[in-house]
This record gives C-alpha cells, sequence and structure tokens, in this order.
C-alpha cells in the first residue's frame, strides 16, 4: 500500500491471495511494480478570420471563420513528477483553405480570393 501511494502500480506479485502462515523456513515473494503515468490531451486552436468590409467602413459581408485544432499529450510520472510531452499535431488538418471573396453587386473586392495557407504549425 505504501508504494501503491506513491504512485507505483501492481504488475505482478505470487504471494497467495489467500494468505500465507508463518514457517521456520523463509518464504519468498516477488512483488513486481512499475511507474504509474497519467495522460491529459491538451488543445490549442488556431483561427483564421476574414472581415468584409466597405472602404468608408461597415460589414458588406458576413466574416467567414475557419479554425485548425491541434493536440498534445502530457504524461505524467505518478512517481517521479517528471513530465513530457508529445509533438503538437492537427486534428483536421494543418492548412486553411483558399476562400473567394463573396460578390456584391456593384462593388469590386480588392482581394478577389485569399489563397490557401498550408504548414501552420
Amino acid at each position: 500500500k505504501s508504494y501503491t501511494d506513491k504512485g507505483y502500480e501492481l504488475v505482478s506479485n505470487d504471494y497467495p491471495e489467500d494468505g500465507t502462515k508463518f514457517a521456520d523456513d523463509p518464504q519468498h515473494y516477488i512483488v513486481r511494480l512499475k511507474h504509474g503515468l497519467t495522460e491529459v490531451t491538451e488543445n490549442k486552436t488556431v483561427n483564421q478570420v476574414i472581415h468584409y468590409v466597405y472602404e468608408g467602413g461597415g460589414e458588406a459581408a458576413t466574416d467567414h471563420n475557419a479554425t485548425v485544432v491541434f493536440s498534445q499529450t502530457i504524461t505524467t510520472d505518478k512517481v517521479t513528477g517528471e513530465q513530457t510531452y508529445s509533438d503538437w499535431t492537427a486534428d483536421n488538418g494543418d492548412s486553411f483553405a483558399s476562400v473567394t471573396s463573396p460578390v456584391i453587386d456593384g462593388y469590386t473586392a480588392d482581394q478577389l480570393k485569399v489563397s490557401e495557407m498550408t504548414g501552420i504549425t
């Protein structure tokens, strides 16, 4: 119990489940333990927001929104407290697609298209 309280986990042991009785001969039992680990996933979101506004101000069209979500695993050793971090990985791709600007009668956008953005980290 004192070992499990310190963060160890029981792997195996050959101690009889129904207990044992003391004897004159030495009794030996092997108990195998390992460091317990906990894992937590951390997420970060990268947002792309494209605002469409008239030259003099005011909203010309609804904003375009896109997100890329990244995650990483943090593993903590319950015995030592040491933490290790996995690499960040993109859960839903690592790019923002190209976006064509909306067409508004009587107006021409200064950017007809926002180019694709790739390799987001």
